[in-house]
């Protein structure tokens, strides 16, 4: 067991993001989850902006052709695809909000990361095997500064190669985020 790394309990807390100082980053194909579980998840990233949390979210591009790959590996066709086309289409109002950078990818992903400050859940993706199935790992950076180390260098490589998101639109004050 490496020190500082927990597996979290079914009923976990998936807000973690709301209490950010500093940094948001987020790493996955598409997490169509959280804006399914975590109530007003995209207003939750804007406001932690709008305090001047940097906020970084990376998707994986539906375009590219290891995203099709790995609905075949977990054998649900094109819903890999569809599910980040829909995060694309949840989070493209957002994008060129200031403090608020989105990025798509064409990285073939081991681990999905969720980073909020010094604290990062990170979910390992095992061949065949849809997300919610595999591990996931809370870790804080003074536990195992070697293994956030490498999370860090991992995210920081994929987005450097991302590619911005432009908006196309603004949400309405009224739409539920």
């Amino acid at each position: 067991m490496v020190a500082g790394l927990h597996v979290p309990h079914a009923g976990a807390d998936l807000n973690h993001f709301a209490g950010a100082v500093r940094n948001i980053d987020i790493l996955v194909y598409a997490a169509t989850f959280l804006f399914d579980t975590v109530h007003g998840f995209a207003r939750t990233l804007t406001d932690a902006a709008a305090r001047g949390v940097i906020v970084r979210f990376l998707v994986g591009d539906p375009n590219a052709a290891n995203i099709s790959r790995r609905g075949e590996e977990e054998q649900i066709g094109e819903a890999v695809v569809a599910r980040c086309k829909m995060t694309l289409a949840l989070l493209r109002p957002y994008a060129g909000t200031p403090g608020f950078d989105i990025r798509t990818h064409r990285s073939n992903l081991y681990a999905s990361i969720f980073r909020v400050d010094d604290t990062v859940i990170t979910n390992f993706h095992i061949h065949g095997s849809p997300g919610r199935e595999n591990p996931v790992i809370v870790l804080h950076r003074h536990d195992e500064p070697g293994l956030w180390g490498v999370l860090e260098q991992s995210f920081s490589r994929i987005w450097d190669s991302g590619q911005p998101v432009q908006s196309t639109s603004k949400p309405q004050d009224s739409e539920e985020i």
